[in-house]
């Protein structure tokens, strides 16, 4: 199968991850609404990682800055999304809620996280396992159809899936192979990159293996979700069913476009709708779970209304 990959990684001195980082530090803390800027995951891989930072706010305050949208586009290429925020009072459910752990301070006030309980909860582990790895099929799926791959955007989640693997306890297999391979393709990136075949071969197989693990945890474990349709950013929709499955119409462009670049991606998406079906249960009223739902819905709607800029500690499905 021909896929076009766009978007390869550029090579990154991990001196302009750290002059970025000093730079956004200076000016968010400027700010009286922000406390706090931490670190989340490291930069690994200069070039392929990005950086994620979250800002932590006074309490009932509010931030209207979107400072990514000052950046230049060297800078673009290590911030390569928005900020994540969170007010004080709501980071220390958040963070459990979400297995956040192990962030790094880098200006401001110390919230102490190292004190931050984990809920220990085997069914909220294998949800947002679960849940990453939904997310990852639909972007390699839609992907696919369309006939294009975002290729670093693809070494970035399917490095996650490590972490996901080890929710599920799973150490062993053809997709936790094909998740060592990325890492060993991320760490010679620069110096011995693997040809335009064995990257798309891996996304393939990544693509199969991904559905396959799926489909297997839907009979074996539970998944949850807030409600029985759920309509995703663009033209992506998830129902539930009996089992896992997936649709497509719409009309595929031609690569012949993609010197459109960008246009030519979000236009795809426009004339492309994407359906899918898949076995889950709605929590009950005061289980864990259905609490991470009500509380991630509650985050949406007050970063909406007070930091419209800034992400949400969430999932990586976007529900609300």
């Amino acid at each position: 199968m021909k896929i076009e990959l766009i978007e390869y990684p550029s090579a990154i001195s991990l001196d302009k991850y750290s002059a970025l980082k000093a730079k956004m530090v200076k000016e968010l803390l400027a700010h009286n609404s922000i406390l706090s800027v931490y670190q989340m995951g490291s930069v690994k891989d200069p070039g392929i990682s990005d950086l994620d930072l979250i800002c932590v706010f006074q309490n009932d305050s509010e931030n209207r800055n979107d400072y990514r949208s000052n950046l230049s586009q060297d800078e673009k290429l290590i911030l390569t999304h928005g900020l994540f925020g969170v007010e004080k009072k709501d980071l220390e459910e958040a963070l459990p809620y979400n297995l956040m752990s192990n962030l790094q301070l880098l200006g401001g006030e110390d919230m102490n996280l190292n004190k931050v309980e984990s809920l220990n909860n085997t069914g909220l582990n294998q949800q947002i396992a679960i849940e990453y790895l939904v997310k990852m099929f639909i972007t390699l799926d839609t992907q696919k159809t369309l006939k294009i791959v975002k290729l670093r955007s693809f070494l970035l989640l399917a490095k996650a899936i490590s972490f996901d693997l080890k929710l599920l306890n799973i150490s062993e297999g053809k997709l936790y192979d094909l998740v060592e391979r990325v890492l060993k393709f991320r760490s010679i990136w620069f110096t011995n990159q693997p040809n335009k075949k064995e990257i798309t071969n891996l996304i393939l197989e990544f693509h199969t293996e991904t559905k396959l693990l799926l489909e297997r945890l839907f009979i074996d474990e539970k998944f949850y979700l807030p409600v029985n349709e759920i309509n995703l950013p663009g033209n992506f929709n998830i129902q539930k069913a009996d089992v896992f499955g997936s649709s497509h119409k719409g009309f595929v462009l031609p690569s012949q476009f993609k010197f459109l670049g960008k246009k030519y991606i979000n236009l795809q998406y426009r004339l492309n709708q994407f359906q899918y079906s898949m076995p889950f249960d709605i929590p009950k009223n005061d289980s864990i779970l259905k609490n991470r739902f009500e509380f991630t819905q509650y985050l949406v709607d007050k970063n909406r209304m007070q930091y419209p800029a800034f992400f949400p500690i969430m999932s990586s499905l976007s529900l609300y």
